[in-house]
């Protein structure tokens, strides 16, 4: 979706730092020049988009994690699995709703069973970080190593990426103790091999996706 990695948010991540210039070319620049500078408000488009989509994948996280468990499986490794990734996901748009929102946000956990829980007030500081730190630890325990995974489903979440944001949400938090154990694991290849990238433009090109 245009309000998270599909359009918007790469420029909402870069330009509010010091590693972008944004330039009048640039498509929607009226919108984001105020993001850039920090004058934006709640009626900017790339603000609402933001909100929109990341809300839209929470409850789509909440409905795959309230209705998966009461389907039948043959394959159980499957609906461990498919549970896992939506905890992660679940974690993955809160975090970063927190850091573009900050913390005065809703907590839902769950779709709404009617129309009188369609709008929640704010959690209180730190329930937010709680669930996330929650989720990430289920999921980590539900997925598998990226070396676990077919081809086909290169890409999906796994054990790897749920330790790194746990690590990543550690430090948001200055739990530096708790982020250097996790990240100690992922480097010594407890979820699956993984190194640095020889070549770091690769990072960033989609022939070396899942590098």
């Amino acid at each position: 979706r245009e309000g998270f990695h599909g359009y918007y948010f790469a420029y909402t991540q870069s330009i509010r730092s010091d590693e972008a210039q944004l330039t009048s070319k640039a498509v929607g620049a009226s919108e984001l020049f105020p993001i850039e500078s920090f004058t934006v408000s709640g009626e900017n488009v790339v603000v609402k988009v933001h909100w929109r989509d990341m809300w839209n994948g929470v409850w789509k996280s909440n409905l795959a994690i309230q209705n998966i468990p009461n389907i039948e499986f043959e394959d159980q490794q499957l609906k461990n699995r498919l549970i896992g990734e939506a905890k992660f996901l679940r974690a993955f748009y809160y975090t970063h709703l927190i850091l573009l929102f900050g913390e005065e946000i809703p907590l839902i956990v769950s779709p709404p069973a009617n129309s009188s829980e369609y709008f929640p007030g704010n959690a209180e500081k730190g329930e937010i970080y709680s669930q996330i730190i929650e989720d990430l630890k289920d999921a980590e325990k539900l997925l598998l190593n990226k070396e676990d995974l077919d081809s086909k489903d290169l890409g999906r979440a796994t054990k790897g990426a749920a330790a790194a944001y746990l690590g990543k949400v550690y430090l948001f938090q200055e739990e530096w103790e708790k982020a250097s154990v996790v990240f100690k694991k992922i480097i010594e290849n407890n979820y699956g091999e993984y190194s640095l990238n020889n070549n770091y433009r690769n990072n960033h090109t989609s022939f070396s996706e899942n590098n």
